[in-house]
């Protein structure tokens, strides 16, 4: 049986970072470079404009319509997250108490230790009976990652050896007054 893993929704939404930087409007690749744009940044100051190709343009979008999909995809795992959460709290409160160490003895509460891994095994069906969930997260957050890497791979050659410390990507209905500062709206690339 798999077991949930926590890092699995961290990672798309490291990955959904450079998405969120544009408007959830899909444009074709045949849209002009000029639209889309790579703005490369060091200490707040802007260091690059380029105008994007038309293949990067078309993986960006592929990383907008993999964020709508993640996005789907971590909806029925949100809605459990805060029983998760209960089944965690309580099986380490239960650990705490059922394992007492001091500097002479070690004492275990075996009957704590029963009620432990009860809700250890509570726990697991639960998660069990929400594997689809996380199976259809963990594929999804693996197409994502592709397209994130690929994109990255497309625009290396277009920054060349510039030093930055994050980009971001303008398009055609970005607010003309964005926040280029905000680390949440930028791509990190190191």
């Amino acid at each position: 049986m798999k077991h949930f893993n926590p890092l699995l929704i961290a990672l798309p939404c490291i990955l959904i970072a450079l998405a969120a930087t544009a408007s959830t409007t899909n444009h074709t690749a045949s849209d002009t470079a000029t639209e889309y744009r790579i703005q490369a940044y060091n200490n707040c100051n802007q260091v690059a404009d380029i105008p994007m190709t038309a293949p990067q343009i078309t993986l960006y979008q592929k990383l907008e319509t993999a964020q709508k999909a993640i996005e789907i995809a971590q909806s029925p795992i949100e809605k459990i997250e805060q029983q998760i959460n209960a089944y965690s709290t309580e099986i380490s409160a239960i650990t705490e108490l059922a394992v007492v160490e001091n500097e002479h003895t070690l004492t275990i509460n075996k009957t704590l230790l029963a009620k432990q891994e009860q809700a250890a095994k509570q726990l697991e069906n639960f998660i069990a009976q929400h594997q689809a969930d996380f199976d259809r997260l963990e594929k999804t957050a693996s197409q994502i990652e592709s397209i994130a890497q690929q994109f990255e791979e497309s625009i290396k050659p277009t920054l060349g050896g510039m030093s930055y410390q994050y980009l971001q990507v303008v398009g055609p209905n970005t607010p003309k007054n964005n926040n280029t500062c905000n680390d949440s709206l930028a791509y990190r690339m190191h």
